[in-house]
């Protein structure tokens, strides 16, 4: 067992040098393998954040639609606000659109 461990403690290197050098090959196969590849295709995910973007754009112009229509609607309530009414119309105009016509009916 003397003489193993004189061998061992002497070429301690030239066992772990290679066993290193195939880890080292056998994590960059693995890794070379697994990755994804360059040609996937994602076009159902396109399609469906394209759908996406134009549903909240659409959400969007019809809030601001029905916006507009309440200030033509209650251009007189609007008009004879104070600054402070004013600041906080600006504050309800950032909620839903039910929010907004129930807070101009309470002028």
């Amino acid at each position: 067992m003397v003489k193993v461990w004189e061998w061992l403690k002497k070429n301690w290197k030239w066992i772990v040098f290679p066993v290193g050098i195939c880890l080292a090959l056998l994590g960059w196969y693995l890794w070379w393998t697994k990755s994804p590849p360059d040609d996937v295709n994602s076009s159902t995910t396109n399609d469906a954040a394209d759908q996406a973007i134009k549903d909240t754009n659409d959400a969007i112009d019809n809030k601001e639609k029905a916006l507009e229509e309440l200030e033509e609607k209650h251009g007189e309530k609007l008009a004879a606000m104070t600054d402070e009414q004013r600041a906080e119309f600006e504050e309800v105009k950032k909620k839903p659109i039910d929010e907004v016509a129930s807070w101009i009916d309470s002028l």
